[in-house]
Parts: C-alpha cells; sequence; structure tokens
C-alpha cells in the first residue's frame, strides 16, 4: 500500500511538471496569439483532469 502511495505521488508530480513546462513552451512559442489562448485552455483542462486524479487517488505527501 505504501509503495502504492509512494508511485502515485512521483507519477502526479512528474505529470505536474509536464503540465508546467508545456504551459510555459506555449506562452514562449505563441505570445498573444490565437494559438496561445488555445493552447492555454488545453494546459487548464490538464490541470483539471490532474485535479480529479488526485482527489480520486487521494495522493498524500509519502
Amino acid at each position: 500500500m505504501e509503495k502504492e502511495r509512494k508511485q502515485l505521488y512521483k507519477r502526479e508530480k512528474k505529470y505536474r511538471k509536464t503540465i508546467m513546462l508545456l504551459q510555459k513552451e506555449i506562452i514562449d512559442v505563441f505570445p498573444g496569439s490565437k494559438l496561445e489562448k488555445q493552447a492555454t485552455e488545453i494546459v487548464f483542462f490538464l490541470e483539471e483532469r490532474r485535479a480529479y486524479f488526485i482527489n480520486s487517488a487521494k495522493i498524500e505527501k509519502p
């Protein structure tokens, strides 16, 4: 059980980092464009999914 929690925590942490990097790249590459707005909406969707994952798995720091 403890091993599963640690794996889930690492997975969530990696996912969060990926989302943040994606958001930074989008803003750097498409500043002020229509694509930036669409890409930002995708990032928000990914954040919502991450939050759902955290809540459903009840991930806590190991």
